[in-house]
């Protein structure tokens, strides 16, 4: 297959409240009670031969997510039922 593919991929602890994020070709922002985290968008797959992804991890508890490329946005908000 030729072209370029952005893909994002996360992951939410429940027990350790750790939020993982890794891009590949898509921004992304994570808003966590403390503090904002900013992804930049990386080389989609299909690009280049090698893999190259950006990736950051983060605790948070309630938090937002806005992924994002030149022509689309989404809004992701995560919030816990049970809060300890």
């Amino acid at each position: 297959m030729r072209g370029s593919f952005p893909l994002i991929l996360g992951y939410y602890h429940t027990k350790e409240k750790n939020i993982l994020l890794a891009s590949a070709g898509l921004r992304a922002e994570i808003k966590t009670e403390n503090k904002k985290y900013v992804l930049n968008s990386g080389i989609p797959l299909g690009t280049l031969h090698s893999l190259y992804i950006n990736q950051i991890k983060c605790v948070g508890i309630d938090w937002q997510c806005k992924i994002w490329n030149q022509h689309h946005k989404i809004n992701l908000m995560f919030s816990p039922i049970h809060k300890r």
